[in-house]
């Protein structure tokens, strides 16, 4: 009996990244139009690229890590590449416009965060 593996297509990798959503804006990098590219080569393998909002973005190990358990997860998928790539100025703009946010996007990790409470004991 041959090895019958069905290739996935692109629909289902996107539906299935409807699932990662980009930690600071709180939204499916599908929705945010940050899925750059979706290329699904020879026996399962899956490569995609991710555009985040700074090159320096500190959640990139958890764009990879959600990224290859969401992929990972449809039928046919035997390997995934996750890559990176930053938006450029004027889809930077377009988000910013889509999401009303028009003094700028979070910048970091601890964007969204408005105070920070320290407690100490000697």
């Amino acid at each position: 009996m041959a090895d019958t593996l069905t290739a996935p297509s692109e629909d289902q990798i996107r539906e299935a990244l409807k699932g990662v959503m980009d930690p600071e804006l709180k939204r499916s990098v599908v929705e945010l139009g940050m899925v750059r590219s979706i290329v699904i080569g020879e026996r399962g393998h899956v490569d995609v690229k991710i555009s985040l909002t700074t090159g320096g973005c500190p959640l990139r190990g958890t764009f990879t890590t959600d990224v290859s358990e969401r992929v990972g997860a449809v039928p046919g998928v035997t390997t995934i590449n996750v890559d990176f790539d930053v938006l450029s100025p004027e889809e930077k703009d377009a988000l910013k416009r889509k999401l009303g946010m028009p003094g700028g996007l979070p910048t970091g990790a601890l964007a969204t965060i408005g105070q920070v409470l320290c407690i100490g004991s000697g």
